[in-house]
């Protein structure tokens, strides 16, 4: 209970929700130039700390518009994001979360090994 009172604490003290969610538009932004670049459909959304991706054309606001996106490729993705230290989860339907700890050196990272794990899943 101490560690989350702390943790809202800092949280109240930080307000650091701006600067997460612009990090997930930073991350995202690069991953639709990647999509662009390489021809494969894309469609992403991020609020706050929470952010999520399809390969699919947009938006995607529901399960069914988002089983239409490209399955394979995504499993396919995933894979190589891993290989190269990055995890998302599993499926192609589970968001994702940022928090204070994903500074701009990790987001950074994060896009160079990301765009070019999107090349390589092609």
């Amino acid at each position: 209970m101490a560690a989350g009172i702390a943790q809202l604490l800092v949280l109240r003290e930080r307000m650091p929700h701006d600067e997460i969610e612009a990090r997930g538009l930073r991350l995202l932004d690069a991953m639709l130039a990647t999509a662009r670049e390489i021809g494969m459909p894309m469609w992403g959304n991020v609020l706050g700390g929470m952010w999520g991706f399809h390969f699919a054309d947009g938006p995607v606001q529901n399960f069914e518009q988002a089983k239409t996106a490209n399955a394979e490729y995504f499993t396919r993705f995933f894979w190589k994001a891993l290989a190269r230290g990055v995890f998302f989860p599993a499926s192609p339907f589970e968001a994702s979360f940022l928090s204070m700890a994903h500074d701009d050196a990790v987001i950074d990272f994060t896009i160079e090994q990301v765009c070019q794990a999107m090349k390589e899943a092609l």
